[in-house]
Order: C-alpha cells, then structure tokens, then sequence
C-alpha cells in the first residue's frame, strides 16, 4: 500500500485559494444529495409503515352460528349415589375412552 505521505501534494497558497470556491462548491452539492438520499430513506420508511392492499372481489363473510359446548366432567373418582343408598367412588368406564379420543380440550 502507497504511503499517504508520498502520495499526499502540498499547495501553495495561491493554489489553494483559486480551489476554495470549487471546494465550496462540491461541499454544497454533496449537502444538497444528502439532503435528497434522507428525504428518499424517510419517504421507504413511511411506505413500510403502511399496509396497502387491493380487493378483487368481495364476498360478505357468511353468518355462521357457532356454539362451544362446555361440559364439566370429574375425570377418575366420581362419587355415585344411589336414591335412599350409600355412595361410594367408582371410575366410569367411559372415562378411559374418553382420553383416547383427542376432541376438544379437557379443562
């Protein structure tokens, strides 16, 4: 790599005051293209800030009535009590297949 002191050129005062109004010059212009490149970089963040989207055709959404059914059931021990009887803990026999099958959530 060169040495930027070999390469660097020294100007005489003269030299350096008929260059100063064309150094003015391109410092003006390159403020001016910063200026442009951060108005164009606000202008793409604000086009990201937006969602735009364009509809072909449009359909009603349709007026379904949906229902969730919601039962609480007690899951292992459940207490059977016959009418004038005792009670007593009894597992169902249902409860079993009823883990197997994957319908609906078990709170």
């Amino acid at each position: 790599m060169a040495d930027p002191k070999k390469t660097r050129r020294k100007y005489t005062r003269d030299q350096a005051k008929k260059a100063m109004p064309a150094i003015r010059e391109f410092n003006r212009l390159a403020e001016m293209f910063i200026n442009l490149l951060g108005q164009k970089i606000e202008q793409k963040e604000q086009r990201l800030n937006t969602v735009s989207f364009m509809v072909n055709s449009y359909s009603p959404l349709p007026k379904w009535h949906n229902t969730i059914n919601i039962q609480t059931v007690d899951m292992k021990n459940t207490i059977v009590r016959k009418q004038g009887d005792y009670s007593y803990n009894q597992k169902m026999n249902w409860e079993d297949d009823y883990q197997k099958r994957k319908k609906g959530i078990v709170l």
